[in-house]
């Protein structure tokens, strides 16, 4: 059998959470390269355009990570996202998901979820998943209340009273995911720096690491922050 719709089965979580664990993994590399290469005399233009191109890769890597780690989140929690209205399964179908995931997985087994899924769904869907500002908007609305405790906030124009970035002046649990996005299409549109201070990148990228641990604790479970010990200390433990 095969089916256009996404579910959150063994094959889909094992492929997005070692994508996103290898682009966890990379992103410090690249902000290392970076920092390097801005260090060596800017005499050496070659140098200094590879430092750009390192900035570009980070924060083009930083966007396509949070956009299938929710994606990731979305599927767990029973959402269907190939649809235009996203629509989410049922307590006992996702219970049967679960059980189909920590049990031995089969083809059989697969093909008789994707049938109930389908039959769920009700709703002619493509192959196509819905974007990020849309799965951004429901993951907000499926948090609970509390969901971001723990997270503390970067104030943006600590230092600099006019400094904001991308129109904020502060970096929350609440926000961060939309800022994220924002940044995402801008880089998408036109491979230029938004002139991000260092701590918008260690606040992005130790989002990303938090979220990780809170939704899948055991698999991100020794994933490093980066930064400062003051930026690092604005994320406690998930």
């Amino acid at each position: 059998m095969t089916s256009e719709l996404m579910i959150y089965q063994q094959n889909n979580i094992k492929t997005y959470l070692h994508f996103i664990k290898e682009n966890l993994t990379i992103i410090p590399q690249l902000y290392e390269d970076k920092i390097n290469h801005l260090n060596l005399s800017l005499a050496e233009r070659n140098l200094l355009y590879k430092a750009r191109a390192r900035h570009l890769q980070i924060m083009s890597l930083i966007g396509i990570t949070a956009e299938h780690l929710i994606k990731l989140i979305l599927l767990k929690r029973g959402f269907i996202l190939n649809t235009v209205k996203p629509l989410r399964f049922d307590k006992e179908y996702m219970e049967k998901l679960e059980n189909y995931n920590s049990d031995k997985p089969s083809q059989e087994k697969l093909d008789l979820l994707y049938d109930e899924a389908d039959k769920n769904a009700s709703i002619e869907f493509s192959e196509r998943l819905i974007d990020f500002e849309d799965c951004c908007q429901i993951f907000k609305k499926s948090n609970d209340e509390n969901y971001f405790n723990g997270v503390k906030e970067l104030r943006l124009n600590e230092n600099f009273e006019e400094y904001s970035y991308l129109g904020y002046t502060k970096m929350t649990g609440d926000n961060c995911l939309k800022i994220i996005q924002q940044m995402r299409n801008s880089y998408l549109h036109k491979a230029e720096s938004q002139s991000e201070m260092q701590g918008i990148i260690w606040y992005m990228y130790n989002f990303l690491v938090w979220t990780s641990k809170k939704e899948f604790f055991d698999f991100f479970k020794d994933e490093q922050y980066i930064g400062t010990d003051e930026n690092k200390a604005l994320f406690q433990n998930a």
